[in-house]
């Protein structure tokens, strides 16, 4: 890959003034129950802001969300600040993110309630969001993986996320297999920002296709032997394929996904999402459009359509 550097030379303050600017704003809207932070700066510059803002309730959604987007478009250094969208939900909403993200990395910022963010997940629900984030992770390796050209901070970014799979597989997986993969993500993103250059961008091409490898061994180490998981992922990067077996893939045990459909039917996630489908449906009277709304406002992985 092509690495063109885009970085930004911004200090923690930067990002502090940004996020300040947004808090302060927003807590002046009569709608805002609370805002939240998932993560934090560890490299400004590179790092991004991810934030959740939780509505009074659901009534003139739309007209709420633009608001808010136009306070954050008018932060100073937003616009390089946020690299996605920001997850706007309703309180109503909060009673339901543990089917859709993992809450032990969130800072409370504002909140009109104390501790509306409280539940602690279970092992079980806990994998299966590990599950269902690798699910989009992975697509993500995969399409960058032959583009010719890629952002510097972009690739950055994925290699946080590939460390993220990676210590993740470990743990859910019950792998001992020890990776120096995290240190050396951690040392290219310090040497990118303070002294970048073409021997930088060779050692990122090298941590990214190691990664690849690591993962791709994991997978085929893996026993997958809780839930309803039968015998996992066999990964193979170079080929762009993806070979899954499993009961839980409908009518078949063997099947052959191509990039070209990702994300939307793939993995083990499939069966996750249309369980977490049914207990939503099933336990809060709530309409399958409800479901999908909700599911959008979390912004959260579309690995397919139930």
């Amino acid at each position: 890959m092509n690495i063109i550097y885009d970085l930004k030379k911004l200090d923690d303050a930067d990002y502090d003034i940004c996020i300040e600017y947004i808090v302060e704003n927003l807590k002046k809207k009569s709608f805002i129950f609370g805002v939240y932070q998932f993560g934090s700066i560890k490299f400004p510059g590179i790092s991004d802001i991810d934030i959740m803002i939780v509505l009074d309730d659901l009534n003139e959604y739309s007209l709420k969300k633009n608001c808010i987007e136009e306070i954050i478009r008018n932060a100073p250094n937003s616009e390089y600040c946020f690299w996605h969208e920001s997850i706007i939900i309703s309180k109503k909403d909060l009673a339901y993110i543990k089917y859709f993200h993992t809450v032990d990395n969130i800072k409370k910022l504002f909140a009109i309630s104390e501790d509306i963010i409280e539940e602690q997940l279970d092992s079980k629900t806990y994998y299966n969001l590990i599950l269902m984030w690798n699910a989009y992770f992975y697509q993500m390796f995969l399409q960058i993986q032959n583009n010719a050209n890629v952002s510097l901070r972009q690739i950055l970014l994925i290699l946080n996320n590939m460390k993220i799979s990676i210590n993740n597989n470990n743990i859910i997986y019950r792998l001992k297999h020890e990776y120096d993969f995290e240190s050396r993500v951690a040392a290219i993103r310090k040497e990118s920002i303070s002294n970048f250059s073409l021997s930088t961008s060779d050692k990122i091409n090298k941590i990214f296709n190691d990664g690849l490898d690591i993962i791709s061994k994991q997978e085929k180490l893996s026993n997958s032997d809780f839930g309803n998981f039968d015998k996992g992922i066999l990964f193979d990067f170079k080929e762009r394929k993806l070979f899954i077996s499993g009961d839980c893939l409908s009518f078949y045990n063997f099947r052959l996904f191509q990039l070209f459909i990702l994300p939307k039917k793939y993995f083990i996630a499939r069966d996750i999402i249309k369980n977490n489908f049914k207990t939503v449906i099933k336990e809060n009277s709530m309409s399958v459009e409800g479901f999908y709304k909700m599911r959008e406002r979390f912004a959260s992985v579309k690995i397919l359509d139930i």
